[in-house]
């Protein structure tokens, strides 16, 4: 099976607070990574997002964005009957795209030492 990482599209929003680097303390970036994989008729391309750090290149964990033919229940011919059905459900999907980022974004600003105090 053949895979190919594409490059990364770099930050997508500007309004998400990331913590620094737990390793090096460098600054770090939300991105989206593009994955193809296989030949020919059966390639995809699939979706992740992720935290890095600018630094060390060190990452947080990836999350995997489903496509929305995986997403949906939907068929083809239930949003030509039903243009509503289509804007609905694109609406879902929106909320789902960017509640997978907020994962990948919580992930990375997630500590195991938050809130635990040293000893005297």
């Amino acid at each position: 099976m053949n895979h190919e990482t594409l490059p990364a599209q770099g930050p997508v929003d500007a309004n998400v607070s990331l913590l620094a680097c737990p390793f090096c303390g460098g600054e770090a970036e939300y991105a989206t990574e593009s994955v193809r994989s296989g030949y020919g008729e059966y390639e995809s391309t699939e979706k992740y997002h992720v935290v890095q750090c600018k630094a060390c290149h060190s990452n947080g964990r990836r999350y995997h964005q489903k496509h929305l033919i995986h997403f949906t229940i939907h068929t083809v011919a239930d949003f030509r009957n039903n243009p509503l059905l289509r804007a609905k459900v694109e609406d879902e999907y929106e909320a789902y795209c960017q509640q997978t980022k907020q994962l990948s974004v919580d992930a990375w600003n997630k500590r195991a030492n938050a809130g635990i105090q040293a000893r005297p």
